[in-house]
């Protein structure tokens, strides 16, 4: 179920990639383009709530927050354009998600806070870099 589950979402986004992020941006712009930002809307919804749906019994409900806004806030100072912030978010979370089980592996700490500590450490590093640029 979790990779049907995150094979359906990655589908939807590359698919709709483009009206979802004029709509997330500027609903009137959407608009002008033909692009009806509410069901735009609708789809990221249904599509974050299939991921919390498929997540919540895996990791918890403190890991899907985390790894929700931890490591796009992380890639925002590092990139310029939306694509490159998303891809960049996908690597930071799965690096945090690999730190986490190798630090909770060698430290004998819960999993899950571990892979949150790491995704804050590496929030913590963007956010120099991006002071520093």
């Amino acid at each position: 179920m979790i990779w049907v589950g995150a094979g359906l979402v990655l589908a939807l986004t590359v698919w709709r990639w483009d009206a979802l992020l004029i709509s997330t941006l500027s609903p009137d712009l959407a608009r002008a383009s033909g692009i009806d930002p509410r069901r735009e809307e609708f789809g990221l919804t249904l599509a974050l709530a299939v991921v919390v749906a498929v997540a919540i019994k895996v990791v918890g409900v403190l890991l899907i927050a985390a790894l929700l806004v931890i490591p796009a806030a992380a890639a925002r100072p590092l990139t310029r354009t939306p694509e490159a912030m998303a891809l960049v978010a996908a690597l930071l979370g799965g690096t945090a998600a690999i730190g986490g089980l190798w630090a909770a592996f060698m430290l004998d700490t819960p999993t899950g806070p571990s892979m949150v500590c790491v995704a804050a450490i590496l929030f913590g590093l963007t956010t120099l870099i991006g002071a520093f640029r």
